[in-house]
């Protein structure tokens, strides 16, 4: 699919009509002129940059320079190497290695070449402006000399300009000019503005403009990118749009971020790959052009290239052939955040689990005082401001006609303090598919009792994808936090049938040594704990509610704490033979009415009685590990009904 790319379908010439042109073969002759001194002035920055030897050789930069397509990596390396079937040449992008400063080439294409050389380099791109300025007044509607012109001036940091041109002298129809009005935008820093002009070109797209644009094989694995590549535009369509919908780093916000990083990758890829090399990339497909596309799509322009004289001619042996650019590493600065979902999800949300969405961002090593640099997914992208994950603790509470969301966590752990809280909210939103209508509500950033920020939402009942996020609205710098995660929602109380019984989730909450018991639903979510991984837990607190049974019945109830771990060999043999326990410890309780250490009430909701329950354990004794915590009720002459919760401790 990534050849798509390199057809330059985008930015191919429109045809022109001959009443209101000049001579036909006069005007090719003089693009074709503005081509060949816009080849002259990238060749002679290539020189200024190849003369730039500020940066000190290390192993992974030899790697990523030498890229060999057949070298074994070990699994956690392997998305380190973009090969493709159409090249020997292969892309190796790495993290950035230091060993000398440079300044974000993807942030400005200039801070690639030394800084004395700079201005000589803008004075002849400023010419092979002049001579394509020349060209768009003798074809106007040539989408090539359009898009050259746009490119260049932003590489020339004329943003002004550059979107002057795009919104002022692009007619085409559809999606192409917004798409480069976005392309701009996004150069320039314009985060939102870029964001909202994306979104309008995917409001312009037809169906094959969707197809093309939000084509998702660079993030779809090796093995099967036949299969994606083999079913209909259609097909593809479903399961892009699924893709991009998950992606989207914050619900809450307005737009889709990650989808525009991508729509601006792909403009980087179309505007440049309608030459024969640009900067850095021979852009022909024998010569690594679809790896040179794949490694932009994944994670953009390289912030820094390094090069090596000796080992370009060295690799060039190896490949068996010179291109028209050059041999160097593909080195990206941290920090990056990697949101989308794999093929497999986006062409299947039921196989959706939290698990997808857990790691935005490399683990930080406390020791090393550094992330993780073995963490690599197969895409990732920068931002202005930190995206967080957070633990999180969610329960489902039935009301009359909707279920109650209540949703627990606490960014206090990672990095948002105290002090800052009062600048943000908390936002949960609940959403059912790409085409779905938010359901959302939003809440002072507040920590309650249980040490959480707590938000509800009254939603709908199915399966639905929650986030609950923490924002400074406006404040892109600021760090950002979610807790993402797909669920299955029961239904309202108008669902239940005559005589039936159900039960909530049970909910763990805050219990300290003197704490009184909580009396109400509303003051148990106030003390839901932010998590369920529990570190040395010795009091926990388990609020739940029971559905369907009258004011004046009890029913006999039942909670069990039990290990989800099987215990290793030496425990087993321990336990064999009388030395030690079979299992991590479990917990059993069994009561009806009242109970010591356990509380009751009565909640009318409309016409609906709620049972609610609480009670302490001592969990004290409970060793690490997982756990299952299971509430039963059972009235006499029915089936028992249960609800279930795992959780871990650690000690």
């Amino acid at each position: 699919m990534l050849v798509a790319f390199l057809t330059l379908a985008l930015l191919a010439p429109v045809e022109r009509q001959a009443t209101s042109q000049p001579d036909s073969v006069a005007v090719r002759r003089f693009i074709a002129h503005a081509r060949r001194e816009e080849a002259k002035f990238l060749a002679a920055w290539r020189r200024e940059w190849q003369a730039w030897r500020d940066l000190g050789r290390t192993d992974p930069r030899y790697f990523s320079l030498h890229c060999h397509f057949d070298e074994p990596l070990f699994a956690r390396e392997r998305f380190h190497l973009i090969r493709t079937p159409y090249s020997r040449k292969s892309m190796c992008p790495i993290w950035f290695q230091g060993r000398g400063e440079r300044a974000d080439e993807a942030a400005g294409i200039d801070n690639g070449i030394r800084p004395r050389s700079r201005e000589k380099i803008r004075e002849r791109r400023a010419a092979v402006l002049q001579l394509l300025d020349s060209a768009a007044v003798l074809a106007h509607g040539d989408l090539w000399v359009l898009g050259q012109r746009v490119r260049l001036h932003v590489d020339q940091g004329n943003h002004e300009r550059a979107l002057a041109i795009a919104s002022s002298e692009c007619g085409v129809p559809g999606a192409t000019c917004a798409m480069l009005e976005g392309y701009v935008l996004a150069s320039g820093g314009h985060r939102r503005a870029a964001e909202a002009t994306f979104g309008y070109a995917t409001s312009r797209m037809t169906d094959a403009d969707r197809c093309r644009y939000l084509d998702i094989a660079a993030f779809v694995p090796w093995g099967q990118r036949d299969r994606y590549g083999e079913t209909s535009c259609d097909e593809r369509s479903a399961a892009n749009e699924n893709f991009w919908w998950l992606a989207d780093p914050l619900f809450a916000e307005p737009g889709n971020e990650r989808l525009a990083v991508h729509l601006f990758r792909y403009m980087i890829v179309a505007l440049r790959s309608a030459l024969t090399a640009d900067e850095h990339f021979d852009w022909r497909l024998g010569y690594g052009g679809a790896a040179a596309a794949e490694m932009i799509l994944r994670y953009g322009w390289p912030n820094v290239s390094y090069y090596d004289r000796q080992e370009d001619e060295s690799h060039n042996r190896w490949l068996g052939w010179r291109d028209s650019a050059s041999n160097s590493s593909r080195e990206y600065f941290w920090p990056r955040y990697q949101s989308a979902p794999t093929w497999d999800v986006a062409r299947d949300l039921s196989t959706l689990r939290a698990e997808v969405f857990a790691n935005v961002t490399a683990p930080w090593d406390g020791k090393a005082l550094r992330f993780d640099p073995s963490w690599w997914p197969v895409e990732h992208f920068n931002r202005a401001g930190p995206l967080i994950s957070l633990d999180y603790q969610m329960a489902v509470f039935r009301r009359e006609r909707a279920p109650l969301v209540a949703l627990a966590t606490d960014p206090r752990t990672r990095g948002i303090d105290d002090s800052m809280l009062a600048a943000y909210s908390a936002v949960v939103v609940a959403m059912r598919g790409p085409r779905d209508t938010p359901r959302r509500s939003e809440h002072p950033a507040r920590i309650r009792d249980g040490g959480s920020i707590v938000m509800t939402l009254e939603t709908e009942p199915g399966w639905q994808v929650l986030s609950g996020e923490l924002m400074q609205g406006g404040n892109d710098a600021a760090a950002a936090a979610r807790t993402r995660f797909p669920a299955t929602i029961a239904p309202g109380l108008d669902s239940l049938r005559a005589g039936e019984v159900a039960l909530s989730d049970p909910a763990l909450f805050a219990m300290g040594i003197s704490d009184s018991l909580p009396q109400s639903s509303s003051e148990a979510i106030d003390r839901m704990l932010p998590t369920t991984n529990l570190r040395a837990p010795e009091r926990l607190g388990v609020y739940f509610e029971i559905y369907g049974l009258p004011p004046d019945a009890t029913g006999d109830l039942t909670l069990t704490i039990v290990s989800l771990d099987q215990p290793g060999l030496l425990r087993r043999l321990g336990a064999r033979f009388g030395v030690a326990e079979s299992a991590g410890g479990a917990i059993s309780v069994r009561w009806q009415g009242n109970h010591p250490g356990a509380a009751s009430s009565l909640e009318q909701v409309g016409t609906s009685t709620i049972h609610t329950r609480s009670i302490v354990l001592n969990v004290a004794l409970l060793r690490s590990g997982r756990y299952s915590l299971e509430i039963g009720v059972e009235r006499a002459g029915g089936e028992p009904v249960l609800a279930r919760r795992e959780l871990s401790i650690a000690r």
